[in-house]
């Protein structure tokens, strides 16, 4: 029997559901919220391409700044990670290593929405490290590199890493739950409604229901679903669960193989003080030979 990949994803969609169902027998709604948390992040690092792991915890810049929970942290395995205990409260991620973040919800209402709408936002915020150096191309421009390489390219204005205006150059950011708290209309309203209440690209690029179906980024003047917010100006609704659930991995997929980052000596700034200048020792007594 011939293997159908479409098909695979549809079961492990349909997995998910049951898993959510199951938890809910944890008990306090934080033990829910975990159990709900672990099937997700298995599924997803399972069909994500090699080099890239699933976590959960906070994300950080070299700047000092740091992003809400997230209950999913999607990242290249160069990435450094600082944890305490391999708690999830108290782990943290480099921003330049994160290619996407997620959170899981059971019923997503407003209240629910709005959250997953500042976790968004607090993690495509923060600030990867970046300089225009002049490789001989012509004008400064700020190198790139794809995530899990640890070599970048050189380039020049027209395609340098720009995370403000290039999508790909973004963290990828979803929301995952069981169903809608509301009808679908009313969700896509409410969803819309938080988008304005904060810079509307760095909202998240996908809300999918594994009941209901998804929640993408439409951008009217081209009449077409778009990646991320950035591109589009507006939202629109599609009620295929299965679709939805599919259309999110290939997405991931897409970012952990195209998305981009900048260079990999970026990550020693996380092991010198905050502002990047190199640790010093008061000397008071020495010796010479």
């Amino acid at each position: 029997m011939p293997f159908d990949g479409s098909s695979f994803i549809r079961h492990v969609a349909e997995r998910l559901v049951l898993e959510f169902n199951h938890a809910k027998g944890a008990g306090t709604p934080g033990l829910v919220g975990s159990a709900k948390e672990h099937p997700a992040r298995v599924q997803l690092e399972r069909l994500m391409p090699g080099g890239v792991a699933v976590g959960s915890g906070i994300v950080v810049d070299s700047y000092g700044a740091v992003s809400r929970q997230q209950d999913i942290v999607i990242y290249e395995t160069l990435c450094p990670i600082f944890t305490h205990n391999d708690t999830a409260e108290a782990t943290y991620y480099p921003v330049e290593g994160v290619l996407a973040v997620g959170e899981v919800k059971s019923g997503l209402g407003k209240s629910e929405l709005a959250d997953a709408v500042i976790k968004s936002v607090s993690v495509k915020t923060l600030r990867r490290h970046s300089i225009a150096t002049d490789e001989g191309l012509g004008p400064p421009a700020v190198s790139y590199r794809n995530y899990g390489n640890g070599n970048s390219f050189s380039a020049i204005p027209a395609n340098q890493f720009d995370q403000g205006h290039n999508s790909l150059d973004q963290i990828f950011s979803f929301v995952l739950c069981e169903r809608f708290a509301a009808s679908p209309q009313t969700t896509l309203q409410n969803f819309s409604d938080e988008c304005k209440k904060v810079s509307i690209p760095l909202a998240p690029n996908m809300v999918v229901s594994l009941a209901d179906g998804a929640i993408y980024p439409f951008n009217s003047k081209s009449g077409s679903i778009r990646r991320a917010m950035m591109e589009a100006d507006g939202a629109i609704f599609s009620e295929n669960p299965i679709s939805g659930f599919a259309q999110l991995v290939a997405m991931l997929r897409l970012y952990a193989v195209s998305g981009r980052t900048v260079d990999r000596e970026h990550y020693e700034r996380y092991f010198l003080p905050i502002g990047g200048s190199p640790m010093t020792f008061p000397i008071n007594q020495h010796i010479i030979f």
